[in-house]
């Protein structure tokens, strides 16, 4: 899975005090903070350093009082809380069975859905897009009176085959009428994957198990604001020119 396209990057740990209050607190925010503006914010991963350091502390439990152990997992359930909150409050998604998983497989609910939700958003709705058009690319009607307008005429100095031209100069409005439309769970799935991504296999694998549900689609369209469709309109002509640049 290539990500450096969709600028993802993990965060570090920063300190042995990672797992304090104070920097749960902290993590609350930043967290907050993508799911608000997930373009702004959605580059930093913000659960694999805490995984890592709640295992260090696992790990090293004997340089620890059982008090202070008992601290750490209180801290570790009220991150999780928190987030399967932030899910349902955003994403309109339940985990209804968390308390029932071993810590290994809550470590994997919540870290693949927050990173197919968050790190991948771009990446998600620019292959829905993508998909989207492909699929449907011989109902776009050929208007001839578009095609003498002058964005067409200045793509088709690079682009020769009349769909493409098509697209590339309705691209906007293509965008628009495709985030209208009514989506299916299944069919966002089917249609935000074009790499056999992880975090898609595994969340869509945990929907069919039923231990992820909830209609999410219409959710998470409403975090995509239109600076976020500017930039997805953009990915999506560059992928389009980028086969006649080849030629």
């Amino acid at each position: 899975m290539n990500m450096n396209e969709y600028d993802y990057r993990p965060n570090e740990i920063e300190s042995d005090q990672f797992l304090s209050e104070v920097s749960i607190n902290l993590l609350k925010e930043n967290i907050k903070a993508q799911f608000e503006d997930p373009l702004e914010y959605r580059k930093k991963d913000h659960i694999t350093p805490f995984i890592a350091r709640y295992q260090w502390c696992k790990d090293n439990v004997n340089v620890y009082e059982d008090e202070e152990m008992e601290d750490i997992v209180d801290l570790r359930d009220e991150f999780y809380n928190f987030l399967q909150v932030m899910f349902k409050n955003y994403l309109n998604i339940g985990i209804p069975n968390f308390s029932d998983f071993g810590e290994e497989q809550q470590d994997d609910l919540i870290h693949y859905t927050y990173r197919f939700f968050i790190m991948n958003i771009k990446k998600n709705f620019t292959c829905l897009m993508m998909n989207y058009i492909n699929k449907n690319r011989e109902s776009y009607e050929i208007d001839e009176d578009r095609r003498k307008d002058v964005t067409s005429l200045s793509f088709k100095r690079e682009v020769t085959d009349p769909i493409d031209v098509y697209i590339l100069s309705n691209l906007h409005s293509i965008i628009e009428d495709i985030m209208a439309e009514e989506i299916s769970v299944d069919d966002f799935f089917e249609n935000c994957d074009d790499e056999n991504c992880l975090e898609t296999q595994f969340v869509s694998g945990a929907y069919d198990r039923f231990e992820i549900v909830g209609n999410f689609v219409n959710a998470y369209k409403e975090m995509i604001d239109s600076d976020f469709i500017a930039e997805i309109e953009s990915k999506i002509r560059n992928k389009i020119l980028k086969k006649y640049k080849k030629k």
